[in-house]
């Protein structure tokens, strides 16, 4: 046994310990080395690689930091639909009565205590708060729905900006190479005496212009790719080129089969759904004018007998039946202008689209 633990226990020499420590130095090196060119080769795989619109729009509607707030927003609406369901506490109360009097009712002899609980009739109340929260969250899903359309237009434009400067910075080379061909057969006309001087300096600057439109071109694409990647919450465009075209291709839909969909339209949803809120807010503020029992059982002990007994009550709030009347009177007039607001947001998606679609005709 002895041989064994000194076989574990052993210390080796300490030429032995720091080459170890060298070896382990050099390895760690040698590790984080080969992960930095790794990072990097990725990130240059990355930064080669080609963007399309349909990839833009599906990082953007993954990573956008406005999305991702109301990802945030539509789980507290959630949390506050499942605090609705919460109903009041019960309560317990404990009462001494005839106690610390005079005569026979001194200290604690004579004394009756009771320990009771107290509790209210709410369900329908609770359901109608649990109705009103969920019509709110219908509201917060649906601004998410509109937000996700804005985002996926807005990415879409910052795509066909970004594209669109890309084919013009296309023709701005070719337009140099043009001026540079001009300018070199004006150089040899020149110097054969056949071209006067002055159009050579016009050649010349036709071709400085052209390398400055180039120049120019750089820059904007450079700032609208930045735009681009921004949509998806980078600092940093991780392309270099785009795919796609800005020839639009294929048969477009009849205006008809456009209006079909307004009726869905995120925009009309968020009036509707409000109006649906407003509904669930009037049916709450009913039900809160509701009178509503409070019920209380316990036991009571009579110290004098050291006998126990059984106490029920009820009680009863009266009047009142009129206390939300003014509220609901307002929420039904915000009800009806939220269905307004909805026939209004129709209305004018109607002529948008139908401007946009004779203008693209």
């Amino acid at each position: 046994m002895s041989i064994i633990l000194d076989q574990f226990t052993h210390k080796r020499p300490i030429e032995d310990r720091s080459f170890m420590r060298i070896f382990t130095i050099q390895t760690l090196f040698l590790i984080v080395f080969c992960c930095f060119i790794a990072s990097e080769a990725k990130a240059d795989e990355l930064k080669v690689a080609s963007l399309d619109l349909q990839t833009a729009i599906s990082k953007s509607l993954m990573s956008n930091p406005e999305l991702v707030s109301m990802e945030f927003q539509v789980k507290s609406a959630e949390s506050f639909v499942e605090q609705a369901g919460v109903g009041e506490k019960p309560e317990i109360s404990l009462m001494i009565e005839d106690a610390l009097g005079s005569g026979n009712f001194s200290g604690l002899d004579g004394s009756q205590s009771t320990l009771s609980i107290s509790w209210i009739l709410e369900r329908s109340l609770l359901a109608r708060r649990v109705d009103s929260k969920l019509a709110e969250k219908n509201v917060v899903q649906v601004e998410q729905q509109v937000k996700q359309y804005d985002v996926a237009a807005a990415t879409a434009h910052a795509f066909i900006s970004a594209l669109a400067l890309e084919e013009k910075l296309t023709i701005a080379e070719q337009a140099k190479r043009s001026a540079r061909q001009a300018l070199h057969d004006v150089r040899k006309r020149s110097e054969s005496g056949k071209s006067p001087a002055a159009d050579l300096l016009r050649a010349e600057v036709e071709l400085e212009r052209r390398k400055l439109d180039i120049d120019d071109v750089k820059h904007e694409l450079e700032v609208s790719k930045r735009e681009l990647a921004a949509q998806w919450g980078a600092t940093s465009a991780g392309f270099t080129s785009l795919s796609g075209s800005l020839a639009l291709d294929g048969e477009v839909m009849s205006f008809a089969e456009l209006e079909q969909g307004f009726i869905d339209s995120p925009k009309v949803k968020y009036f509707l759904t409000q109006e649906r809120v407003k509904q669930s807010e009037i049916a709450l503020a009913q039900e809160q004018a509701k009178n509503r029992l409070r019920f209380n059982t316990g036991v009571r002990r009579l110290d004098q007998t050291d006998d126990y007994a059984l106490v029920l009550g009820v009680s009863m709030p009266f009047g009142g039946k009129q206390r939300n009347r003014a509220r609901i009177d307002a929420l039904t007039q915000e009800q009806a202008g939220a269905a307004a607001q909805a026939s209004a947001a129709q209305i004018k998606l109607n002529a948008e689209v139908f401007g946009l679609y004779e203008g693209y005709q």
